[in-house]
């Protein structure tokens, strides 16, 4: 037997030793004279090969190769390639098949015309690099490789490769390649009841594959989305290039050959463009399909659709977009504290208010007051506790002290989920910077005072009125002259008229109405406004 060190993909060398191309080494073997089971691994591709002695040698291999391929290799579509590698490689012959396999005649190969490395997919190279490298030991093996066509297409072929030592002009490459879907034989495929009813049941796409990545089950969700398809069973000897766009079919591949090369499993979400048209979502899994040896012989992949589930996040992304946009533009962030994991967890806007890094600050309630003013702390962590307690969902204006200095002031809002048994689950929040609110708030506080000292200047001086209109008021204590102004506040104020409804009558704010009013009682010695319309009837402002 041979042994494969449990990776598939190997070629033999002459000297019976297995070299692993991806990683160049050389391992130990034993191989039985009649029929040799072997693997070649290329970049982590994995496929397997039984390969029996030939029962006829090439004449252009003499005795080096030992004859490895089988003639009944050519059969159907098989088509056998000599070619001679030196410098510049030379094909030597093409058999007719070539055309049927390919698109192409023999002598656009012996001409030159075409080359067959050129045909080679690209991810594939690495493969070309093992057929067509001069090397001096001769090595046979073989593999799945994708072909394009004349026709562009790919077409996936078995290809079975000999080299052996000409002569001094270089090395001879005799191929044989035959369409991987010919290998597979549908007629003597069986299924059982059970696995019929699951392809024709699940709603998952599911696929089998041979190590040809040649279809070899599927279920009827597969075949609903593959044009030109009725039944699963129809896909059966079919590969990804006959049914899906090469894009999406290169990646199927790309998936397959990781499998080969070892990696227990593959999971991935993947575009595509379902049977209407429109682009939908799937989740791809692929795993690997073992012998009773314990060597890869196939893939399995389950896929499912979703699109929906897409659609939804892609919702939701926008959602989420739009309520960070409107939080930046009110400066509100949102959190939420789970109290039984005691994480708390903080909306973007949070972290650009507390002017922290998101990537390196942690939230935690801790962490938190330690950016509240130390002033505040006390009071903060009180309302919180007591809300806890209580029940009552709360809400509290506090300063925040940043590192750099500056003061910041911000209102919360705050309340509790409980559980049935009245025990807090979680605690969810509000916080808004409201500094620009504050600091007009603050300032339009230090206008009013500048305001009133202003008008308590203006009331102090004599205001030079007619002299039928000019009232000489004098309190107990030796006030000043009232001026114009007093004198009209303290009529309305006698006739009944609330503070609001004097300034709409003189035209002026009701915080100037009630200065004026508290000014006239100070110089006045009044306290109330009984007094200043007894006042106003004793000194004749307003007639009885």
């Amino acid at each position: 037997m041979l042994a494969t060190s449990g990776s598939p993909y190997f070629y033999l060398l002459k000297n019976r030793a297995i070299c692993s191309l991806r990683s160049n080494s050389i391992l130990a073997v034993s191989v039985s004279k009649r029929h040799d089971l072997f693997f070649a691994s290329v970049s982590g591709v994995a496929k397997s090969m039984r390969s029996q002695e030939m029962t006829q040698s090439p004449p252009s291999f003499g005795h080096s190769a030992q004859g490895k391929i089988n003639h009944a290799e050519c059969d159907g579509l098989g088509v056998e390639l000599h070619i001679l590698l030196s410098d510049s490689p030379v094909v030597l012959s093409v058999s007719s098949g070539v055309e049927a396999l390919l698109g192409f005649t023999p002598d656009n190969f012996m001409a030159g015309h075409i080359s067959l490395p050129d045909r080679i997919h690209p991810e594939d190279d690495d493969l070309a690099s093992l057929l067509f490298l001069n090397l001096d030991s001769p090595v046979y093996g073989g593999f799945p490789i994708r072909l394009r066509q004349a026709n562009g297409q790919i077409r996936i072929v078995r290809l079975d490769f000999e080299k052996s030592s000409a002569n001094e002009s270089g090395v001879i490459l005799r191929l044989i390649l035959k369409d991987a879907k010919a290998l597979f034989d549908i007629e003597n495929a069986s299924a059982d009841i059970h696995f019929k009813y699951m392809m024709d049941s699940t709603d998952d796409f599911i696929c089998f594959k041979n190590k040809n990545h040649v279809i070899t089950g599927a279920s009827q969700a597969l075949a609903s989305i593959c044009p030109r398809v009725d039944h699963w069973a129809d896909l059966i000897g079919q590969t990804d290039y006959d049914l899906f766009p090469e894009e999406f079919a290169d990646k199927c591949y790309r998936l397959e050959k990781l499998i080969y090369s070892g990696i227990p499993s593959v999971n991935v979400e993947q575009e595509y463009v379902q049977v209407n048209g429109v682009n939908g979502w799937v989740n791809i899994r692929k795993y690997p399909i073992h012998c009773d040896r314990g060597e890869i012989v196939g893939v399995f992949g389950v896929s499912r659709d979703i699109t929906e589930r897409k659609i939804f996040e892609e919702a939701l992304k926008k959602s989420e977009a739009r309520l960070t946009l409107a939080q930046r533009m009110s400066h509100l962030g949102n959190w939420e504290l789970d109290l039984i994991s005691n994480v708390l967890w903080w909306s973007e806007e949070i972290f650009r208010i507390f002017e922290v890094d998101l990537k390196r600050f942690k939230p935690s309630y801790e962490a938190f007051l330690a950016v509240v003013h130390p002033d505040d702390r006390a009071v903060v962590s009180s309302a919180y506790l007591n809300s806890l307690k209580s029940k009552i969902p709360y809400e509290i204006e506090h300063r925040l002290l940043l590192t750099d200095g500056r003061i910041k002031y911000v209102h919360e809002r705050c309340e509790t989920v409980y559980d049935s048994a009245g025990n807090p689950l979680r605690s969810v929040g509000t916080v808004q910077d409201i500094s620009d609110r504050k600091r007009l708030r603050l300032e339009g506080t230090d206008m009013l005072r500048r305001i009133e000292s202003l008008i308590l200047q203006m009331d102090d001086r004599t205001v030079a009125v007619t002299p039928q209109d000019n009232i000489t008021a004098r309190s107990d204590d030796g006030a000043g002259t009232l001026s114009r102004r007093h004198l009209d506040v303290i009529e309305l104020i006698a006739a009944g008229l609330t503070s609001a409804q004097i300034a709409a009558r003189l035209n002026i704010s009701q915080t100037t109405v009630i200065t004026h009013r508290r000014n006239l009682m100070r110089k006045l010695g009044l306290h109330s406004a009984a007094e200043l319309t007894a006042y106003a009837i004793k000194n004749k402002i307003v007639a009885c």
